[in-house]
Formats: structure tokens, C-alpha cells, sequence
């Protein structure tokens, strides 16, 4: 795991199941390392750098290389569980195994005021590394929950092929989440 880089000021934390659990705080080039992981979901990746973009988190709307010039603003990208399991389902052992590193991570800095899990697998591991409970912090797309540590969770679906082409989650549910986070981090 490749040191991280301290920053002055968080802003906020965007949270992915494997493919990424992203912080909405300055970055830099670290992100590109995470997100060279992500190539494999193209349409996913293209949907996340796409609404980062529209809401002033990316530089550009695409990511087509390592070195195509993109730049995270305001948003850094990592991941709830570090490795990607057969047919990318990690068991809980492996989600509970990797939950030390993001509790490191997560304690190394000033923790962002708002957190945004994409997907349940994020949304666990974001309140278990911050040690409380999930069971008294409901997943639901669109839901809030105001933690004991001062920060907002806002969950979304996972922006997951499966999500998108059953229509669970649609475009335009994606676009309200990044919305509802954008208008708690500008209110804070």
C-alpha cells in the first residue's frame, strides 16, 4: 500500500465497494494508481469520472490513461477492500481482513466532513473502521446518517453494471447523490 499524501484541508470522502472507496479531499497523482485498478469496469469507471466531473471533483469528464492529464479535485480515490475476490464478491472474511488498512488510512488524516459509500460493502466498512456499529446505520440509496464523529454518510447504490442495466440505479439517482454530497460540502 503506497504511503498516502497529507493534506490540509479535507473536504469530504466518496466511499466504493472493491473497485474504490474514494475521498472527496485534495489529491494527487496517488488516485491515478487506484483508479489504473478500476480499467477493468470501464462503463463504471466512465460513469464515476463523469459525475466527478459535473460536480467539480475531476478535471475532465474521462479517464482514458494514467498520464491522459486528469486530475482528481477535491476527491481521492481508494478502496474498502484492497484486493479484488474471485467474480470480484469479497466474503466477509476478506471485507473484515482488509477493514484494518482503510482504519489506518482513514486515521491518518483529519477525517472529511462528508462521506459518500458507494455501495454497501463501503458503507460497513466505512462505519467499522470508524467503529460503530452498521446496524444502527441503515444502507439505502439516497440515505443519510449523521455520525458521532461530526461527518454525514450518504450512501448510493454501487454504480455497478448489475446496478445500472436493472436500472436499481439509474443515471439521474447517481446525479442526486453527488448533488446531495456537493450541497452538504459547500454548507459546510
Amino acid at each position: 500500500m503506497p504511503d498516502l499524501l497529507e493534506f490540509e484541508e479535507p473536504i469530504g470522502l466518496l466511499l466504493k465497494e472493491i473497485e474504490a472507496l474514494a475521498a472527496l479531499e485534495p489529491s494527487e497523482d496517488r488516485d491515478r494508481e487506484i483508479a489504473r485498478l478500476e480499467s477493468r469496469v470501464g462503463a463504471m469507471r466512465a460513469d464515476l469520472y463523469r459525475t466527478l466531473h459535473r460536480f467539480g471533483f475531476a478535471s475532465r469528464p474521462q479517464s482514458t490513461s494514467r498520464d491522459d492529464g486528469l486530475k482528481l479535485l477535491d476527491c481521492r480515490i481508494t478502496n474498502s477492500v484492497k484486493c479484488v475476490p474471485p467474480q470480484n464478491k469479497p466474503m466477509p472474511a476478506e471485507i473484515r481482513a482488509c477493514n484494518r488498512y482503510l482504519t489506518a488510512e482513514l486515521s491518518r488524516r483529519p477525517m472529511p466532513p462528508v462521506l459518500l459509500a458507494l455501495g454497501s460493502i463501503a458503507h460497513n466498512a466505512a462505519l467499522r473502521a470508524l467503529a460503530l456499529k452498521p446496524s444502527e446505520y441503515r444502507f439505502a440509496h439516497a440515505a443519510e446518517h449523521e455520525l458521532p464523529t461530526g461527518q454525514i454518510l450518504v450512501n448510493s447504490y454501487h454504480c455497478s453494471r448489475y446496478n445500472t442495466q436493472t436500472r436499481r440505479l439509474t443515471e439521474q439517482m447517481f446525479v442526486d447523490v453527488f448533488a446531495r454530497a456537493r450541497k452538504l460540502l459547500d454548507g459546510r
